[in-house]
């Protein structure tokens, strides 16, 4: 069973986190944002290192945060992903 489609193609999968790297890596989806400089990240690893080597840039834009709702729509129910940071520990 694959409840899971791609809102972008006729794709489905069996889980949640592999449609949701299908749409960063297929559909070049980038949703971590640096407001300071532009940059965009398709990974939040990638994003919090740019922010934590450029100190003072700032965090999540709109874009960011409408893409994290996007990707949860037409999805059975499950918990939603929580990729919020926790306190702020760079390193």
């Amino acid at each position: 069973e694959k409840p899971y489609p791609c809102p972008h193609c006729d794709k489905f999968f069996c889980d949640v986190f592999i449609r949701n790297k299908h749409i960063r890596d297929v559909h070049n989806m980038k949703p971590y944002s640096c407001l300071t400089c532009g940059e965009k990240f398709d990974r939040y690893a990638f994003w919090r290192l740019h922010l934590a080597m450029n100190e003072g840039h700032q965090v999540r834009n709109e874009e960011s945060l409408a893409f994290d709702s996007h990707l949860d729509e037409g999805t059975p129910d499950e918990e939603p992903i929580d990729e919020e940071p926790g306190p702020s520990r760079p390193f």
